[in-house]
């Protein structure tokens, strides 16, 4: 459903509505390269904010941005054929408003928005497409060096420049998740001469931005497929080589996907290829709507279960975005990387996040249980100086075998503009008992837990790969408290969360940490003072 009245198309020729178009197609049908069976059984609703200026797709000279989404965001949720919409794909950066250490008003305004009507944004960091300037050694080109090579200097210079690599507004925005785009896709290189920086597929694309969040929280939240780039060398001097980034609109490499037919001389007409942070934000809302329509098949009457109500949607898609996620294997390239650069002890964790955030998701981490995993996920609301005790039990087979616990909270916080903290609520985790199971001395994380308490999401691993002692059972439930503080002034507001907890044993034994775990679930959740 597109709706526009405001009149934007009036002047828009179909020929140009390109950014719309495929947005759209990434969050109905994926990649049309993958051929993904799935398609949403929700209705895709489109509200247009930019127009045609004569040259590309932006936004009316006469409107302000901020207007334009505030206007739009408000009229959809209180139309009431619309109103239950609970996730808004936002994919506009403001290649002028870099963050640096203020919010923006269009980042504030998507906080305010997304507490006043329960709803989730997900939106794109930004691209940087700029030239990239690589110092010569040894006086060769780059193409005299293998790809192993070509990576490392690539990372390592881009590492160096991340000053200049910003989220681009509204990406700042704390309630919202934001999306980076990794270096990956399923198209094949177009002919010519061409350079491509990074052989993993699994690192951030060299547009990605590297940086943190307000207050160095984590941002982008989430890195997700974004296509593929090239540069091609366009200058050089006896120091330093010039690379530019090869911009061929609809051209492979990049993610395939729906495209005005007559806007590029295409062999096969009505699709073409895009890359950037746009599309990884696309997928990631994808990926949402997945979230949302598992949990209606848990409300479906025959389970016999109570339903979940949805008011929780948005909190509970957030916290499962974020709970599926993982570092994966770029973290010990970059690691390395890093350490050559003078990084060292735990600060590697805390550059590693401003990479990859909490990670790529693996939606069916989040959505489907196996044998030897089981996810729990809870909801409830707190007030100022409330805690929340969640019990889950322990399963006996994961004695003196290799696994891995996570847990995730996500909230949407009211917001203090007047504040210097400006977030209104902080909620806590704190696992209480977690050295029964997990030993701190034994025990691996993946992300740095200075960073993660100051966003909207508390997202932690633990993993013990070589156990040795058994588990201390003289308690049989691990338990989680989530307790809610006022963070920028008075809290009068009751706050809506959602936490996840998985358990998984890595020992290869397919071990049964399922069935054990749901015959002695028990929702055991009190609400206390702190």
């Amino acid at each position: 459903l597109v709706e526009d009245p405001d009149g934007l198309g009036t002047d828009y020729p179909a020929a140009e509505r390109k950014h719309g178009t495929s947005m759209a197609s990434l969050i109905i049908n994926g990649d049309l390269n993958t051929n993904e069976s799935y398609k949403p059984d929700s209705f895709l609703y489109v509200r247009p904010i930019m127009h045609f200026d004569g040259n590309r797709e932006s936004v009316p000279k006469n409107r302000l941005l901020i207007d334009l989404i505030h206007q739009a965001v408000r009229e959809i949720k209180q139309n009431p054929e619309t109103e239950d919409i609970r996730l808004i794909n936002l994919c506009i950066c403001d290649q002028f408003r870099p963050f640096y250490y203020s919010l923006s008003s269009i980042a504030k305004m998507l906080d305010w928005l997304s507490w006043q009507y329960n709803v989730l944004f997900i939106v794109s960091a930004g691209n940087f497409t700029e030239d990239l300037v690589f110092p010569k050694e040894n006086g060769g080109p780059l193409s005299n060096l293998n790809e192993h090579e070509l990576q490392e200097k690539a990372v390592t210079e881009i590492y160096k420049n991340q000053r200049f690599k910003r989220l681009l507004a509204p990406a700042e925005s704390i309630n919202a998740l934001t999306i980076g785009g990794i270096n990956t896709d399923n198209s094949d290189n177009p002919p010519g001469r061409h350079l491509e920086l990074f052989y993993d597929n699994n690192l951030p694309a060299p547009y990605n931005p590297i940086t943190f969040g307000f207050k160095k929280s984590v941002k982008p939240d989430l890195i997700e497929q974004g296509g593929r780039c090239l540069y091609m060398e366009h200058g050089s001097t006896p120091e330093s080589t010039t690379l530019g980034l090869i911009d061929q609109p609809a051209r492979t490499p990049g993610l395939k996907v729906a495209y005005p037919s007559n806007s590029v001389n295409y062999s096969e007409k009505g699709v073409g290829h895009t890359m950037g942070t746009s599309n990884a934000a696309a997928l990631t809302s994808r990926n949402a709507i997945k979230i949302m329509e598992a949990l209606d098949e848990l409300n479906a009457p025959n389970l016999g279960i109570d339903s979940i109500d949805e008011r929780f949607y948005p909190v509970l898609s957030k916290c499962l975005l974020v709970h599926s996620t993982s570092w994966g294997c770029p973290t010990q390239m970059l690691e390395t990387i890093l350490k050559n650069h003078g990084v060292q002890g735990q600060k590697v964790k805390k550059e590693i996040q401003k990479f990859l955030g909490y990670g790529k998701p693996n939606i069916s981490t989040a959505i489907e249980c196996l044998k030897n995993r089981a996810t729990i996920i809870g909801y409830d609301t707190l007030e100022n100086s409330e805690g929340g005790i969640y019990e889950f039990p322990i399963p006996a087979c994961i004695n003196r075998v290799p696994r891995k616990l996570i847990i995730t909270v996500a909230w949407i916080s009211p917001i203090n503009v007047s504040h210097k903290d400006y977030r209104k609520c902080h909620l806590e985790l704190t696992p209480q008992n977690l050295n029964h199971f997990f030993p701190s001395n034994k025990r691996n994380t993946e992300v740095h837990t200075q960073n993660v308490v100051k966003g909207t999401v508390d997202h932690r691993v633990y993993e013990i790969n070589q156990p040795r002692e058994p588990i201390n059972y003289s308690e049989e439930t691990l338990k989680v408290k989530v307790s809610c503080r006022q963070d920028a002034a008075a809290l009068d507001e009751t706050i809506r969360y959602a936490v996840a907890v998985t358990f998984e044993e890595n020992s290869g034994a397919d071990l049964p940490v399922y069935e054990e775990i749901r015959e002695h679930i028990q929702q055991a959740v009190r609400i206390q003072g702190s």
